[in-house]
């Protein structure tokens, strides 16, 4: 219901309802009143939401609430949200933790969580250490983990370039020259040279969390830049 009446009339008519639905607010309503506020980039009244699930049990709510303190750059609140869905027993927290320590270029802390996924069956967890490290210029440590991957049967090795990904080359670009790395960046993914998900990370490490967060969601404008989600318009209404 309240997906509709967001559709139909806007996101605050849709919280009105939520907020006033009868029952208790369980972890799914806050998650969903979570989910409308930041559709209306209303990211704190979204953040309480978040925590306010998963206080009640939602681990993916954690996620969510951790997702959104890394792009206002609080970091240590956003692994404590991590590390406390991963006792709720979402290894996923583990492999996120690791992933945004490692665009923000703490590779070695990001190892440690890299390892706490993997002993939690997240084998994947290998291959995202390897192409940390590949990305991070230590080619050496990378193989080890390569190594590992291959061994716990995640991947063949013909599979596993010994190469950095493809995003490395402009994140290091973007640590030199930050203002110009969306520019560059959406040029290349047009070319087709770079992917959407290795250009969110390059501007990830240059500081300009904002921007990729919003090309993660939306991707591209056909006319240029990062594109906006759709403004909710209320329905025409129709005489009785």
């Amino acid at each position: 219901m309240a997906d509709r009446l967001a559709r139909r009339g806007g996101v605050d008519v849709a919280l009105k309802w939520l907020v006033h639905a009868p029952g208790v607010r369980g972890p799914e309503v806050l998650l969903h009143e979570g989910v409308l506020n930041e559709q209306a980039h209303r990211l704190g009244p979204a953040l309480r939401c978040y925590r306010e699930a998963g206080a009640v049990g939602s681990t993916y709510a954690l996620r969510q609430a951790a997702r959104l303190l890394v792009v206002d750059g609080r970091f240590d609140e956003a692994l404590g949200c991590l590390d406390e869905a991963a006792g709720g027993g979402d290894s996923k927290a583990l492999t996120e933790a690791a992933s945004h320590l490692g665009r923000a270029g703490r590779v070695d802390e990001a190892l440690v969580w890299h390892e706490r996924a993997v002993a939690a069956g997240e084998f994947h967890a290998l291959i995202s250490a390897y192409f940390a490290l590949a990305g991070a210029g230590r080619p050496d440590e990378a193989r080890l983990w390569r190594r590992r991957a291959v061994a716990a049967g995640v991947v063949q090795d013909a599979d596993m370039p010994d190469m950095k990904p493809a995003a490395a080359k402009y994140e290091g670009r973007a640590g030199v020259d930050p203002d110009t790395v969306l520019e560059e960046c959406e040029r290349e993914v047009r070319c087709g040279s770079l992917s959407v998900k290795g250009a969110a990370t390059a501007l990830e490490r240059a500081g300009q969390m904002h921007p990729a967060q919003g090309l993660r969601r939306f991707g591209w404008d056909p006319d240029g830049g990062v594109a906006r989600p759709w403004k909710l318009t209320p329905a025409p209404s129709h005489p009785r």
